[in-house]
């Protein structure tokens, strides 16, 4: 179609999608989905997020993703237990705390998996999370 043109040399219009309920083009509120361990889950049951969650990308459904997670978490964890440690070496421990910083930034694969994890309960049981 060439701007300006007559409306009868213009392309045929094609039909209007109708307005889907996910998210498109950007990024996914955290106040809408959440993680449990490595399974993405609608906050308060929010329907957008079930149907983006469910539908759209399914986040639960595909094993190879699934398991991706579960290895960066365990990966995590340890990096937790590192960074908490204070008989480690502080260069480990500061490497540690380094890839977990990495590891939420926005552009990080997995980001919000990864706050998640960091907000739920030490894998050590106390409070020495990402103790500086």
């Amino acid at each position: 179609m060439i701007p300006g043109s007559a409306p009868a040399q213009r392309a045929p219009s094609w039909p209007r999608r109708r307005r889907s309920s996910f998210i498109p083009r950007r990024r996914i509120p955290s106040g809408i989905i959440g993680f449990r361990d490595e399974y993405a889950y609608a906050i308060e049951g929010d329907p957008r997020a079930e149907a983006t969650i469910d539908e759209v990308l399914q986040l639960n459904q595909r094993q190879p993703l699934l398991e991706r997670r579960r290895e960066h978490l365990a990966i995590m964890r340890a990096m937790q237990v590192i960074a908490g440690q204070p008989d480690i070496d502080p260069a480990e421990r500061a490497r540690a705390r380094a890839w977990l910083d990495r590891s939420v930034a926005d552009d990080a694969e997995y980001a919000a998996m990864s706050r998640s994890a960091l907000r739920a309960p030490s894998p050590r049981g106390d409070a020495s999370r990402l103790a500086r």
